[in-house]
């Protein structure tokens, strides 16, 4: 399941970008991976992130003390289905 959710300000920082995604997390489930598209990139903070790693190989990158995880849009053929089949739904949010 995909759904996007477009009620973020572009201006909304790192911190608050971690911190909505832990708030969608408790929202729509833990096995919720929440995905922010920024531009042609694809962005997880927090919880997302480590998970996306873990399921993907991907590494994590540590700014402000939250983990980032990043990937080109080009590449979402490629993760999203990775990410689905380990069980998890994904959540875009678009800025």
């Amino acid at each position: 399941m995909t759904a996007i959710i477009t009620d973020i300000s572009s201006t909304a920082t790192m911190r608050a970008r971690a911190a909505k995604s832990e708030e969608y997390k408790q929202k729509y489930g833990r096995n919720t991976i929440i995905l922010y598209e920024l531009g042609a990139q694809c962005t997880a903070y927090g919880q997302s992130a480590t998970e996306i790693a873990n399921a993907t190989g991907r590494g994590i990158d540590h700014q402000e003390g939250i983990d980032i995880v990043t990937f080109p849009k080009t590449s979402e053929d490629i993760y999203l289905p990775r990410l689905v089949r380990e069980g998890y739904k994904i959540a875009i949010i678009k800025e």
